[in-house]
């Protein structure tokens, strides 16, 4: 499951997750914050597993699709990103798919919190 879908299910900090990942400045995070590890640890493994086959309505998805679109972020790596393939991500956009799977709408709305860099990827704090 990626990361950012987890941080999505927890309702936590997507940099915060990042940082207990990768670190953050070069450096191994040693402690977190007792809300944060409460909300994680409450993510259930079948939720987690779910997420893939499980269908959303798709019209938020789609809107917050276009609109990382129009902030300039490529449709290839957007829909790598997602874990959606190019014709989803046409069909979500164009307000013609009706659902979408909750992967890809939690991974869609991880990549509209962390913003995104001049070459249109999501931006993470280092």
């Amino acid at each position: 499951m990626p990361w950012p879908a987890v941080a999505v299910a927890a309702d936590v900090s997507l940099t915060a997750v990042h940082a207990l990942l990768v670190g953050r400045a070069g450096r191994t995070q040693t402690k977190i914050a007792p809300r944060l590890a409460a909300r994680l640890l409450r993510v259930d493994a079948r939720e987690l597993h779910a997420m893939r086959s499980l269908r959303v309505p798709g019209w938020l998805t789609g809107r917050r699709l276009r609109d990382l679109l129009t902030a300039g972020s490529d449709p290839v790596w957007l829909a790598r990103w997602c874990q959606i393939d190019l014709d989803e991500l046409a069909l979500l956009v164009e307000n013609e798919a009706t659902t979408c799977s909750r992967l890809a709408e939690a991974l869609t709305l991880a990549a509209e919190r962390l913003g995104q860099t001049g070459d249109g990827r999501p931006r993470l704090a280092a």
